[in-house]
């Protein structure tokens, strides 16, 4: 099952691969998906759609619902919420609600409640709630009500939020019988197998936690004690090439009633490259502010797999509209995923999240491919800030992958990550630099204020980065006493030991970037504050980034304009100037002349050119005829 508040035009990816695998492992169960969520969408689909973009506020209503004598903190709570959700999102987006429509928006959401737990309750012996999306208090509220209901009912929580919480969900909540932490497929199956066999479930490694002994099958009498969980079903992930399809169709029944246009997830992989915690053995060895990953192998399905995967999905559910669901995609797959999908004879749209070092002509194939929409994990726009998150990249890289989304007008909605522990005012000032002089010719990011997520290397190890953690204090003050202090939850807030930078000159800057694209008259159609056109021996350059200018540059100049629109080093570059046997004597001069007037951006040596083509069939022809060019300089 999953409940409020993941996004209602989507299925669930966890309960559609679950159900698939549980149905192909063990026959002897019937299962079936309950998409809870789309439910109470079509009770209040306005007021669903805000709440499922902010990762506190569907929680705290369903926490009124767990603790109705706490509503009155938990509304003050709640209006502190909304507050730093308005100030978060600016004016780029007013938050439509607030607390007078709060009591409609609560009595919806315990219709629902009611509705769901006694339909659910009758024939139900295994409820599995996932708490990947604000889910928590919502499944916590459910499972309370089906055992109400029907005390013989086993739950299972499992997710990301119930991963975070752990052991602490069944020292709290007796209406929870197992917490399953990490991935959940091949733990569920052995689960309802000691579950049917009236077994104890084998204590072979961390998975699963559970108070419970003797556990007899059917629904008869379960042996609880009151020892401390243990941790048991082992350890070994899923085979995710030889995963079932997922299975949505509960879904696209429900959804298709109420006319919920749909968008598939698509897996092309588990766990994250970059995170190597798992591999080394060393708990640093990922960005330091994420905390997903910590206990996943990186995994790749083939990219033929996704082609096929792709095909059935698309021709079963009648849906051209694919979201990658992969913390991170793996480089390189953009050509060897388009040529499949060629194979095939199939176009689709997706949406990719991908790491700042992909390189333009990835990102052309990636859109030959079907990709309409990507995050690209920039994070930071200074160097020494991002070495500061353990990113592994660079100001310059950054640049080059916000610049070829631009170019390609593939929507980027990475996040500028503010305010990270340790962050000095020099990394301030240089972040500010980099946006008003270079970042502002693209398509602005996101502002992220950054909390402590659990699992992470912050989190692990807070003194490394001399903060104090706490719960949440929309929690803290809110929830009753015990579960206020006992409940590992995955919200939580920090203070950082010595003085903050200052983040106001960023968020400034942010403001003008932000305004500036939202002011600037199109050209040809097109609205980009810098923006480059092609002659037969020149390019003319349009600078609308501070008023308007252009700038001629010439044959030489045009030329290493365009071999700079990927990065390239000093030394690239002076090979570059020797096979053109004319002009290296004005390298240096015009390498200067590029960056003075901001046209250039240069880091450590390497530079990158910073004005885009006017359109994004010019920029495929500029990256196919480069690839080309080089193509046949290599060969004998």
């Amino acid at each position: 099952m999953a409940m409020p508040w993941p996004y209602a035009d989507m299925p669930s990816a966890a309960i559609g691969s679950l159900a698939a695998f549980v149905r192909a492992r063990e026959p002897r169960v019937a299962v079936r998906s309950s998409s809870e969520y789309v439910r109470l969408w079509s009770r209040i689909p306005n007021e669903y759609d805000e709440i499922s973009q902010s990762a506190i506020l569907g929680e705290l209503i369903y926490a009124m619902l767990l603790y109705p004598e706490r509503k009155e903190p938990l509304v003050r709570s709640l209006s502190t919420t909304l507050e730093a959700e308005r100030r978060v999102r600016g004016e780029v987006s007013a938050c439509a609600i607030d607390v007078e429509s709060l009591d409609r928006i609560v009595s919806a959401t315990a219709h629902h409640l009611d509705e769901a737990g006694g339909r659910l309750a009758r024939d139900c012996d295994v409820v599995g709630l996932t708490t990947s999306y604000a889910q928590l208090f919502a499944s916590l509220c459910l499972a309370r009500l089906l055992k109400h209901e029907n005390p013989a009912i086993t739950v299972a929580l499992g997710g990301a939020g119930a991963d975070a919480a752990g052991a602490s969900l069944l020292d709290e909540f007796p209406f929870v019988d197992f917490v399953i932490k990490g991935e959940g497929e091949v733990r569920l199956v052995r689960l309802l197998r000691a579950l049917l066999d009236g077994e104890t479930p084998p204590d072979d490694g961390s998975g699963v936690i559970s108070r419970m002994r003797n556990v007899v099958a059917g629904g008869a009498a379960v042996n609880r004690c009151d020892e401390e969980p243990v941790h048991n079903i082992g350890k070994a992930p899923a085979e995710i090439e030889a995963l079932p399809y997922p299975d949505f169709d509960e879904y696209f029944a429900l959804a298709g009633k109420r006319g919920l246009a749909g968008v598939l997830p698509i897996e092309g992989s588990r766990g994250c490259w970059w995170d190597r915690r798992v591999k080394s053995r060393n708990p640093m060895s990922a960005c330091y502010f994420c905390g997903f990953n910590g206990r996943t192998v990186r995994r790749d399905k083939s990219t033929a797999r996704i082609a096929v995967e792709l095909r059935y999905m698309s021709e079963r559910y009648q849906v051209s509209r694919f979201r990658f669901v992969d913390n991170v995609i793996r480089e390189g797959i953009g050509a060897e995923l388009a040529g499949a999908l060629r194979e095939h004879d199939r176009r689709y749209e997706f949406f990719a999240e991908l790491r700042a070092t992909v390189r333009p002509l990835e990102l052309l194939r990636l859109k030959e491919a079907g990709c309409t929409e990507v995050q690209v994990g920039v994070e930071g726009l200074s160097t020494r800030y991002l070495k500061r998150l353990n990113k592994g990249t660079t100001t310059i890289q950054n640049l080059c992958a916000m610049r070829a989304c631009f170019e390609l007008e593939i929507p980027n909605g990475g996040n500028l990550l503010i305010a990270f522990p340790g962050a000095t005012q020099e990394e301030v000032d240089e972040t500010r630099r980099n946006i008003l002089g270079y970042a502002i010719a693209y398509q602005p990011l996101r502002i992220s204020e950054y909390g402590v997520v659990p699992d992470s290397p912050v989190a692990r190890f807070p003194e490394r980065f001399r903060v104090r953690i706490r719960k949440a204090d929309v929690f803290a003050q809110a929830l009753p006493a015990g579960p206020g202090s006992s409940l590992s939850i995955p919200w939580l807030d920090h203070e950082v030991d010595g003085e903050d930078a200052d983040w106001a000159p960023v968020l400034d800057a942010w403001l003008e970037w932000r305004n500036l694209h939202e002011s600037i008259p199109a050209v040809h159609g097109t609205r980009k504050p810098l923006l480059y056109f092609e002659g037969d021996s020149f390019i003319a350059i349009l600078d609308l980034r501070a008023g308007k200018r252009t700038i001629v540059l010439d044959q030489l100049e045009s030329e290493l304009y365009l071999y700079c629109t990927e990065i390239r080093s000093r030394r690239e570059i002076v090979e570059w100037s020797r096979r053109r046997e004319s002009g290296s004597e004005r390298i240096d001069s015009v390498l200067g002349f590029f960056l003075a007037e901001r046209l250039m951006f240069e880091e450590n040596g390497k530079y990158l050119s910073l004005a885009v083509a006017a359109t994004p069939e010019i920029a495929s022809r500029r990256m196919l005829g480069r690839l080309a060019r080089q193509e046949s300089i290599q060969e004998p």
